[in-house]
């Protein structure tokens, strides 16, 4: 069955006319799946013909800005009457997704609490696995932030699917990709930085997991216009892809 996978932001917190922060969409086995909701996703999602009716649930690697700030405005949109949706919608994070909830409905009373749709919240760390209909998920943690978690699917007859989230050179990401048809990974920066990783670095990492296409995203302005795939190819020497917004693969094509 496999799936396709559309880049939403392959941007960061410094935003660029045509990158905006890190959110993906994952559809497979008949699952629409967010992975991450920096700033614009939302109207990512409108601009690729996605309606916020169909999302099944939403998975966040961290909380730093660039990767949740449109929560509440995915829950606030949730309220609309307009749209036909009377079921539940799970969110999962690492620890402190609890407690990020419960100050955001602080902050913002009724405007986080859908009147027709219910919100499940589910705190996950490394180690975390789960079978769903779009797959088989498990998380890994990763070397950004005490709680931040990269997450790995293998999906539904065939293929499967890693994201680094943000992170510097980890072996835990390194071990969770292993084999994986698709390795969507963070190349933030062009020099030396224990939390992000450059395209040195992301090459070693998808030489050493084995992966057969590398997806690079999360750019930074300052790596525009860099030779990134020739820091990659000195390692790798699979397929590999510098992300944009709104791009769309298929897993099994890659």
């Amino acid at each position: 069955m496999g799936g396709r996978f559309t880049v939403l932001g392959s941007g960061t917190g410094v935003p660029t006319p045509h990158r905006g922060p890190s959110g993906h969409l994952l559809e497979a086995g008949g699952e629409h799946v967010l992975l991450d909701s920096g700033s614009g996703t939302t109207k990512r999602l409108a601009e690729a013909g996605v309606s916020l009716d169909i999302l099944d649930r939403v998975f966040y690697t961290h909380y730093h800005l660039d990767h949740f700030l449109d929560l509440p405005g995915l829950v606030f949109a949730l309220r609309n009457p307009t749209l036909d949706r009377d079921r539940v919608f799970p969110i999962y994070g690492p620890s402190g997704l609890e407690d990020l909830v419960s100050g955001l409905r602080d902050l913002f009373g009724p405007w986080m609490v859908p009147e027709r749709t219910r919100i499940e919240l589910h705190e996950v760390g490394p180690g975390w696995q789960a079978e769903f209909p779009f797959g088989k998920i498990s998380a890994a943690s990763t070397r950004h932030c005490p709680e931040s978690l990269a997450y790995r699917i293998d999906l539904p007859g065939a293929g499967a699917i890693a994201y680094s989230g943000d992170t510097g050179y980890c072996t835990e990401v390194v071990d969770l990709a292993r084999g994986v048809d698709v390795f969507v990974c963070e190349c933030a920066l062009t020099g030396a930085d224990p939390f992000h990783l450059n395209g040195d670095q992301a090459g070693r990492m998808a030489a050493q997991a084995g992966v057969k296409c590398l997806v690079l995203t999360h750019f930074y302005p300052e790596v525009e216009g860099t030779d990134v795939v020739g820091l990659v190819e000195k390692h790798f020497h699979g397929k590999v892809v510098l992300a944009e917004d709104l791009m769309t693969f298929s897993i099994e094509d890659s």
